[in-house]
């Protein structure tokens, strides 16, 4: 086991390293949209006009999250002249990830469905909203992983490891990384939430091991595909009845089963199944 988790974290690290200028340029490019964002564009109103005027296949969070891809794609490709496996996409990755996914959202399903059978509870069938999923899986979760751990995790491992010892290395980039992930929220959680004092810093803790949940995702899986996908359940469970107050709680039931057996499930699959 403890293998498997230093091969992949050492295929992690295989990543072409930048400069801090790029580092730099990254975070403050990312901030600075996410200020643009909910200083200037969310008070407009436009988050109710953007999901009208498209039906709901485009909302908010696609709209606002899609050009901070870009623009981090844009930084870290042309400025850092990163390839994509750098960041840790891949095709194959995203054929793993798909799959991931969808199996633990069918598998989270069945638990809140045997859950509420077995409580006694009515089936109520819940609407299946695309658009927050698309907004998810190609904005938002797609950003915040990319950006957290695809990319500043590893170059903050890089770089420490010129100065420490590599399991040093990696404490720093973990916790640094998941502390900046967490703090990129304030602006949301201040203007959309409006959360203080006692709530905010619970938020901002438990975003802090979000943080490093989905980065030990990264790292135990080598893909980060699998990561965004897993994301995306979190932010958005598409629940198949309405069951909120059990929907995240399979998620999270089924996350911890996923890093539990991933390399078993990954040689049996890797034997049927030719990626």
């Amino acid at each position: 086991m403890r293998r498997l988790f230093a091969t992949k974290a050492e295929v992690m690290l295989a990543a072409r390293s930048v400069s801090p200028l790029v580092i730099v340029a990254v975070l403050a490019a990312d901030l600075a949209w996410t200020l643009l964002v909910w200083a200037w564009i969310f008070p407009t109103g436009a988050p109710a006009n953007i999901a009208q005027t498209t039906h709901g296949v485009i909302t908010f969070t696609l709209a606002t999250s899609a050009p901070a891809v870009a623009i981090t794609f844009a930084i870290a490709c042309g400025l850092g002249r990163l390839r994509l496996r750098d960041l840790g996409l891949s095709r194959r990755g995203v054929v793993v990830g798909a799959l991931a996914t969808l199996g633990a959202w069918a598998l989270a399903q069945l638990v809140i469905v045997i859950r509420a059978v077995v409580a006694g509870d009515p089936l109520i069938h819940s609407p299946f909203e695309l658009g927050q999923l698309l907004g998810q899986i190609l904005g938002n979760a797609l950003d915040e992983e990319v950006v957290w751990r695809g990319f500043l995790c590893v170059q903050l491992v890089l770089v420490a490891r010129r100065f420490t010892r590599p399991r040093t290395a990696w404490v720093v980039g973990l916790g640094v990384a998941a502390i900046l992930f967490s703090l990129s929220h304030l602006p949301n959680r201040w203007v959309k939430e409006d959360e203080h004092g006692g709530l905010l810093v619970a938020d901002l803790a438990w975003l802090v091991l979000s943080g490093l949940m989905f980065t030990f995702m990264y790292i135990r899986t080598g893909h980060l595909e699998v990561a965004i996908g897993f994301h995306a359940l979190w932010n958005v469970p598409l629940p198949v009845i309405a069951a909120p107050l059990v929907d995240h709680g399979a998620i999270f039931a089924v996350t911890v089963v996923l890093l539990i057996v991933w390399p078993y499930a990954e040689v049996r699959v890797r034997g049927h199944i030719h990626l």
